[in-house]
C-alpha cells in the first residue's frame, strides 16, 4: 500500500513538473489575495453577500438552512440556492469568518488551470501562459474573489463542465453544471443550449440525455427538498422578484424616468401576499403582465440595454479600494440619462480615479479588438466547435439578464473571452513574424 501511494505521489509530482499550468494559474490569485488583505475589514459592498454569510453561519452553527433563527419555516432562505452557503460553511471550519475567501481563492485558481487546459485543448499550446495574464488583468474577477458572492465559484464549475464536455465526458460535465447551478441559479437553463451544441457535434443521443439529466440533478433534488420542508416545489424565490424588479421595473424606470429604487418600491406596494413563496409567484405574474402589456416598447428598450453587457469592470476595483463611492445610483443614471451624466456623477471631484479608469479603458478596448482577431483565427482554423460553444455561452449570459445587464453578468464568460483574446494576440504575433521573415528574404 505504501509503495502504491509513493508511486502516485511521484507520478503527480512529475506531472506538475512537466505541466506548468499549475504554476501559471497562481498569477491571478496574487492580486486577489492582496486586495483581500487590504479590504477584508471593510463592509461587504453588495447586499447579496449578507444573505450568503448568514445562511453559511447558520449551517455551520446549527445545521439549519435559515437566514436567521427567527426564520423557523425556512421560507426566507429560499431566496438563495444552497450551494455557495454550504461551501462557505465547510470552509469556515478552516478559515473562520473568511471561509468565503478560501472558497473563492481556490475556485479562482481552478479557473486559471481550466482556462489554460481548455485553451490548449483548442490549439494554444505555445502561449498558454498568456491566459492567466489576462485573468490577472480582470478587475471583476479579482474583486469578486475578495467578497462573498457566487460569481467565481459558479465560473469554476461552469469551466469544469465545459472542459469535460470537450473531453466527451457527459456525465461528469452534467454534474459540474449541476453544481454550478446550485451555486448560482443563472445556470438553470444552460443545459439546453449545451445539449443543442452536443447534437450539432453529432454526439450520441444517449450522451446528450445523460448530460441533461446530470445537469438537472442537484436543482431537482433541491426543489424536492424544499417541497418536503415547506410544501413548495421551488428552486428559488428570486425568480419572481427578478422578473418584477429587474425586468419590468427596469423598463418602467427608463420609460417613466423614475429612479430604479423608487420604481421597485412602487411595484412592491402592489404585492399583497405575506408568504415569501406566494409573494414571489405574485411578483412573477405581475412582472410578466407588465412586459406583455408593453411588448413593443419592451423590445425597443431591450435592444438599448444590450451594450451594458460590455461595460468596463474597473469601477468595482475603484470602489473596493474606496477611491470612489459606490451605490450612489450611477447605473440608474446611466440607463435613464446616458453615459455623460453617469460619468460626471460617478467621478465628480475625483480626477485621479477618472485617469485610472481612462487608462484601463484604452487597455480594455485593445483587448476587445484582440478578440476580433481571435475569432478570425478560430475561423481560419475551422474550429467551429470551439466557436460555437463560446458563442452559445456568451449569448446565454448576455440575453438571460437583459434589463439588468452590467459587468457582473459577463464574469462566467470571461475565461472563454480571454481564450479568444489570447488567440488574437497569438495570431497577430504570427502575422508579424511572417512579415519580418518576408522582409528578411528580400
Amino acid at each position: 500500500m505504501l509503495d502504491f501511494v509513493t508511486k502516485m505521489i511521484k507520478k503527480a509530482s512529475n506531472g506538475i513538473k512537466n505541466d506548468r499550468s499549475w504554476l501559471y494559474a497562481l498569477l491571478p490569485c496574487a492580486p486577489a489575495l492582496l486586495l483581500f488583505v487590504l479590504t477584508c475589514q471593510n463592509p461587504q459592498p453588495f447586499p447579496d453577500s449578507g444573505d450568503y454569510l448568514a445562511l453559511a453561519q447558520n449551517l455551520a452553527a446549527h445545521a439549519q438552512y435559515h437566514v436567521s433563527l427567527e426564520d423557523t419555516d425556512g421560507l426566507l432562505a429560499l431566496m438563495r440556492s444552497p450551494g455557495y452557503p454550504a461551501l462557505i460553511a465547510m470552509a469556515s471550519f478552516i478559515a473562520g469568518n473568511f471561509g468565503y475567501f478560501l472558497v473563492n481563492l481556490l475556485c479562482l485558481y481552478g479557473i486559471g488551470v481550466l482556462t489554460i487546459k481548455l485553451g490548449r485543448e483548442w490549439g494554444m499550446d505555445k502561449c498558454s501562459w498568456l491566459l492567466p495574464l489576462f485573468l490577472l488583468t480582470s478587475p471583476a474577477l479579482i474583486v469578486m474573489t475578495s467578497v462573498a458572492l457566487t460569481e467565481v465559484p459558479f465560473t469554476f464549475w461552469l469551466m469544469l463542465g465545459l472542459f469535460l464536455l470537450c473531453r466527451n465526458r457527459p456525465l461528469e460535465a452534467g454534474l459540474s453544471l449541476s453544481m454550478a447551478t446550485i451555486i448560482r441559479p443563472a445556470g438553470i437553463y444552460l443545459f439546453a443550449p449545451l445539449a443543442l451544441w452536443m447534437l450539432w457535434q453529432r454526439k450520441k443521443i444517449i450522451y446528450v440525455l445523460i448530460f441533461a439529466a446530470a445537469a438537472n440533478l442537484l436543482p431537482l433534488a433541491w426543489c424536492t427538498c424544499n417541497y418536503i420542508r415547506t410544501g413548495y416545489f421551488t428552486f428559488t424565490t428570486m425568480e419572481g422578484y427578478y422578473m418584477l424588479y429587474y425586468k419590468a421595473g427596469s423598463f418602467l424606470s427608463k420609460r417613466d424616468n423614475i429612479p430604479f429604487d423608487a420604481m421597485c418600491r412602487k411595484l412592491d406596494t402592489q404585492l399583497t401576499a405575506e408568504n415569501p413563496v406566494e409573494r414571489s409567484r405574485q411578483a412573477y405574474v405581475l412582472g410578466k403582465k407588465i412586459i406583455i402589456d408593453n411588448m413593443p416598447e419592451v423590445i425597443f428598450w431591450m435592444q438599448r440595454d444590450v451594450p451594458y453587457f460590455l461595460m468596463p469592470d474597473i469601477n468595482p476595483l475603484l470602489e473596493r479600494l474606496q477611491l470612489v463611492s459606490g451605490n450612489r445610483g450611477t447605473l440608474d443614471i446611466l440607463r435613464r440619462q446616458g453615459a455623460v451624466a453617469a460619468l460626471k456623477h460617478y467621478f465628480s471631484g475625483n480626477p485621479a480615479a477618472a485617469i485610472i479608469a481612462l487608462v484601463y479603458m484604452v487597455f480594455y478596448t485593445l483587448c476587445w479588438l484582440l478578440m476580433l482577431f481571435g475569432i478570425w483565427s478560430f475561423y481560419r482554423r475551422r474550429d467551429f466547435a470551439a466557436l460555437g460553444l463560446t458563442v452559445l455561452c456568451i449569448a446565454y449570459f448576455w440575453v438571460l439578464p437583459i434589463g439588468n445587464l452590467d459587468w457582473r453578468f459577463r464574469i462566467p464568460a470571461l475565461p472563454l473571452i480571454f481564450i479568444f483574446f489570447t488567440s488574437g494576440a497569438i495570431y497577430l504575433n504570427d502575422v508579424r513574424r511572417k512579415m519580418s521573415n518576408k522582409k528578411g528574404v528580400v
